[in-house]
């Protein structure tokens, strides 16, 4: 799409990330920085004022790698089949890498000397760096030997090549062919996006050739992902035993602070809600029925938008989320606004874009959080705006708190643990705000009950779903059972009828097979981070406390949240929130509270 002054506003501008310099000369104080870590790193610990200089140092050297990562990344994340921006992606790599080897050491040097350091630890100036030490000290037993350490930084190089190998794939190189409307009329297709979105036309069959199309794009490839899938678990749980952890899955587990039975413990509370799923499908089924004049509704039908409420805009898309979010008063929409006024938000979807959507991380430095995402004029994408702003506010106000002078650096950043709870409780807002817009018209408000119970099943059950594929395919290829595309869609199969109750794989024709690919195409199986059970964690935590921020004392303990950044383990983190994930209750009440919705629909 050729840029103008009428879309150029809704782009981002990432030029006050460099704060009127260039990039060069941000690579070059990188470099210096890093420089100062080789040269000091055996006498940090001579003295207070030393160790007070190494910090100092340290804090400047994230600023700084955090301005150039998201300057690079994010113009990458723009086209990601642009040569220029994949090269200096690959040279920073490489620089980064040539600093890692001669760091190799610095662990060990951390924990040869941790006596000394808790010693300056107990001193005032420093004390708010406890945690941040504490961690490193707990990975002493997962430490390498030195010269395994640097050996180890070598092999590691290439760790995320299987990530970018899936994104390059997945977001450029898969191309669509046109698609025809019932009139027989092409419909050329630039991005996934534009699948998604003839996925929900009125016309059935522009509907269901944008389904095929779209599903079979990622089929013919199921080999290519599973190969890529199966090597990157194989390495990532390699690289875990190798530093003492019996599994890639162990390590997260380490990282998150948790233990397994927390995994297993929301995964059976999930289970629990397969009977109102059960329920709701087949209401839903039936509405669909009834409104489609369909009686043998097929998957492409469940995509249908059947109601258009209005072709939003982005500048009414604006004004929803700022009415949406008003329970969370000035303070927070301030920020919100602040967004829209310094174009943190790339909107506009166009080739080789990445096809999702996301707030960045690593923004200590930063003074702007920016936000990629591919607005459709639907209300869906209101809700990912609405979705990514709760993590670009969440990042402002932890920011905010570590750049004060009273409060210390170590702790900007938020973990993927609890990161989803501030979205999702954006994303019920703005459903409870919907829901009372159109509180008089039972038409809508039966549309936007389906679309919120969607959204939360696709969070919780549907996620669930994934999350324990990828642990079951990640701990099968960690005892080194087989994995291909057969195993990997029977796998998934049985688990979509152990969390949902259904069994609709009878149907034979091929067509029907393509959907089932969606779980090679999970782009955070290639990540390593055993996250998407999180976006579930989110969802139930996120609507708990939605219902609850009019009240005082919640709005009070969601700022502290927001605040507190990565200072406290993700548990207590949560429990700042009054809320602990082994308490039913939450997810009975969660339960009772969709339960209540799915009777309004029974209702109508």
């Amino acid at each position: 799409m050729a840029q103008n002054q009428s879309t150029k506003k809704y782009e981002w501008n990432l030029e006050p990330i460099l704060k009127n310099k260039s990039l060069s000369w941000w690579i070059d104080e990188w470099k210096k920085t890093l420089e100062y870590e080789v040269q000091n790193i055996n006498t940090f610990c001579n003295s207070l004022n030393t160790f007070e200089k190494w910090l100092c140092n340290i804090k400047s050297k994230e600023k700084i790698s955090n301005v150039i990562a998201n300057y690079v990344s994010n113009h990458n994340y723009e086209n990601l089949s642009d040569n220029k921006w994949i090269e200096l992606q690959q040279q920073l790599s490489y620089i980064g890498k040539k600093y890692e080897e001669k760091l190799a050491n610095l662990t060990h040097v951390y924990l040869k000397n941790e006596k000394t350091i808790k010693e300056y630890l107990a001193n005032k100036k420093f004390q708010n760096y406890q945690r941040m030490f504490a961690l490193i000290f707990r990975e002493k037993k997962h430490i390498l030997p030195l010269e395994q350490e640097k050996l180890w930084t070598k092999l590691t190089a290439t760790s995320y090549g299987f990530n970018e190998i899936f994104l390059t794939l997945s977001c450029s190189d898969i191309s669509f062919p046109p698609i025809k409307d019932k009139t027989g009329k092409e419909i050329k297709i630039i991005s996934a996006y534009d699948l998604i979105k003839y996925m929900e036309s009125k016309d059935r069959c522009l509907r269901k050739n944008a389904w095929i199309t779209f599903h079979h794009a990622y089929y013919q490839y199921m080999n290519t992902f599973s190969k890529t899938l199966f090597n990157n678990f194989l390495n990532a749980n390699n690289y875990a035993k190798a530093r003492g952890f019996k599994s890639y899955v162990d390590e997260v587990f380490f990282n998150d602070e948790i233990n397994e039975n927390i995994l297993f413990s929301i995964y059976k509370s999930v289970e629990n809600f397969k009977s109102i799923y059960l329920k709701y499908k087949k209401i839903k089924k039936w509405i669909y029925q009834k409104i489609l004049k369909i009686n043998d509704i097929e998957p492409w039908d469940l995509t249908a938008n059947y109601l258009k409420i209005e072709n939003i805009m982005i500048e009414q898309a604006k004004q929803i989320v700022l009415k949406a979010l008003v329970p969370l008063k000035e303070e927070y929409l301030t920020v919100v606004k602040k967004a829209f006024a310094q174009n943190w938000i790339s909107f506009l979807p166009k080739k080789g874009k990445y096809n999702g959507a996301y707030s960045i991380g690593r923004t200590f430095g930063l003074d702007r959080y920016f936000i990629l995402m591919n607005f459709n004029n639907s209300l869906d994408a209101v809700s990912t705006l609405i979705h990514e702003l709760g993590h670009s506010v969440h990042s402002y106000f932890y920011g905010k708190k570590q750049n004060d002078k009273n409060n210390s650096w170590p702790y900007c950043d938020a973990d993927i643990f609890y990161a989803e709870i501030p979205s999702i409780c954006n994303e019920t807002l703005l459903f409870f705000y919907n829901l009372k817009k159109y509180a008089k018209n039972s038409t809508i408000k039966k549309y936007l009950i389906m679309q919120f119970i969607d959204n939360f099943f696709n969070c919780t059950t549907r996620q669930i779903i994934f999350s324990n594929w990828e642990y079951a395919v990640a701990q099968d290829i960690n005892n080194e059972k087989t994995f291909t595309v057969t195993s990997g869609l029977a796998l998934y199969k049985k688990l979509i009828e152990k969390y949902t109750g259904l069994n609709e794989f009878k149907k034979k024709d091929e067509i029907y097979q393509y959907q089932y690919s969606t779980i090679f195409r999970i782009s955070h199986f290639y990540a390593n981070n055993l996250y998407v059970y999180k976006y579930a964690i989110g969802q139930i935590v996120g609507l708990y406390v939605a219902k609850r921020i009019t009240d005082k004392e919640m709005l009070k303990r969601y700022f502290n949240f927001l605040s507190s950044g990565s200072s406290l383990s993700p548990l207590e983190t949560i429990k700042l929130l009054g809320i602990s994930l082994t308490d039913k209750d939450i997810y009975i009440e969660t339960k009772n509270v969709i339960s209540d919705l799915i009777e309004e629909l029974q209702k109508k």
